[in-house]
This record gives C-alpha cells, structure tokens and sequence, in this order.
C-alpha cells in the first residue's frame, strides 16, 4: 500500500515474523478483487492438479466432503470438482463465482473429511484464535500452503507491502506447534504443508500411505509426472463431473432453490 507505516515483530518462542495489529485492513480487502494476484489462474490450476494427485494416494474417496476455506471466488473448488471431487467453498469476502450452489453454507456443512487453505496463513492476524475455525471442522486432512519465513529481510516479496494483506509469516516451528496443537503431524514441501491424523477418523490412509506422500513430495519429477498422467487422464473426459453438477443444479434451480 505504501503510505501506512507498520512495526514488525518475531516471536521469540517459534521465531515467526508478524506485524503490529494491522489498523489498516478494512482498506486493504476494500476491493475483493485480486488486483496485483496475476497468478491466481495458474496456482489455482496447479494446486488442483496436486490435490487431486495427493488425495487419490491418501485413498480419499470420491463421496468425502472437501472444503476449501477461504477459497476466493471458488476457482479451486470447480476445477477440484471438475475432477470429481466433492469440494465445497467458504468465503467471507469475494463473491462465490464458480460454485454457487455448492457453498459450505448452504450445504450446512459443520464437518469436512480434508479442508484446504491455499495463502490464506498469512492474513490471519491472530493465528492462535484464527486457525481454530479451520479445524472446528475436524478434518483428517488439513493443506495449506504459505511461505516459510526464516530470517529474510525487507526486500522478501512476501511481506506484501504493496497490498497490506500478510501480516503473520510462520517458522516451520510456528506450523509444528500449531499441527501437535491440534494432534497431527506436518509434513512440509517448499511452501505447501499437511496437517495429517496419524489415524484417521474418517480416511483409509494409514503409515504406509503418508511415507508414501513424504517421498513424493521430496521428488519433484515423480510429482510432476503423477500430476500429468492424472490429467492426461482427466482429459479424455473432461466434462463428465461438471455434467454431473449441472444436471444437479437445474434440478435445483427448477425446484426454486436460490444459489448463495
């Protein structure tokens, strides 16, 4: 933003960077728009492509309910729906475009077998308080993904100073406590990272399953070519699941049902 002068301040317990109360927010959100957020498109499809890779190891079926919070205009969510996954949409901001009929609010929904938070970490201005709403939906599987801050100076480009929207940056330590907090384990790749159970309530993934995860992840090019096969294969139909959803939503359009 470039006119509002900010303390920052790192935690001496975990080592994480945060600023002082951030007075400046309400002009920061005041367009929902994603102004400078050029690579929304591109992340999105990227994350939806290593999502569906990573759930489909984890043995998450096709019927386990998904959330993504703080999910934007609900991109994410049709592309994972696209590819057949039962993904809902929380967001308090930005109008859902994508999903309308599948809000986490209309479903009703109180509890989510996985829920993912793609750079939404970083906005949160009390972590402690905040990230209790993600798991208030006791997920087996919680995704985020964030930058890990470890001692960058002013010059790291996540610190965001032309928007004013980050304003807490985790140590891997700070992501620990917050995982054995709430009973799981963190498995951490570059700036992705999973809250796992260790087992599982509700998903048929077991050790064997989460060292599997572990290794791929530490192998980028396997990675890749896992992600590609699976939307290799995803194209040879590519609207079979989106069919699926229209079917459903004029049925309920003709029932009167209005969309969030």
């Amino acid at each position: 933003m470039g006119r509002h002068p900010a303390g920052f301040f790192q935690c001496t317990g975990c080592g994480s960077m945060q600023t002082e109360q951030p007075y400046w927010l309400a002009e920061a959100y005041a367009d929902p728009r994603p102004l400078t957020d050029v690579g929304i498109v591109a992340r999105s499809m990227d994350l939806s492509m290593r999502v569906d890779l990573i759930l489909s190891m984890l043995g998450v079926g096709a019927d386990a309910v998904c959330l993504d919070w703080a999910g934007g205009n609900g991109l994410f969510a049709r592309m994972m729906r696209d590819r057949g996954w039962n993904v809902f949409l929380h967001e308090p901001y930005t109008p859902n475009f994508y999903v309308p009929f599948h809000s986490a609010e209309l479903a009703g929904l109180e509890r989510a077998d996985v829920v993912t938070a793609f750079e939404v970490l970083e906005h949160l201005p009390e972590p402690a308080r905040d990230t209790q709403a993600l798991f208030a939906f006791d997920p087996d599987i919680l995704i985020v993904t964030t930058e890990l801050y470890g001692g960058q100076d002013r010059s790291w480009y996540y610190f965001g100073e032309d928007n004013g929207q980050h304003v807490f940056f985790y140590s891997r330590k700070a992501l620990e406590l917050i995982a054995r907090r709430h009973g799981r384990g963190l498995i951490t790749a570059g700036s992705m990272h999973f809250l796992l159970r260790a087992k599982p309530r509700h998903c048929a993934y077991g050790m064997a399953e989460i060292r599997a995860l572990a290794n791929l992840l530490g192998d980028p090019d396997r990675l890749h070519a896992g992600m590609m096969e699976r939307m290799s294969d995803h194209m040879r139909h590519p609207f079979r699941h989106a069919l699926r959803d229209h079917q459903d939503i004029l049925g309920r359009l003709q029932a009167g049902e209005k969309p969030a």
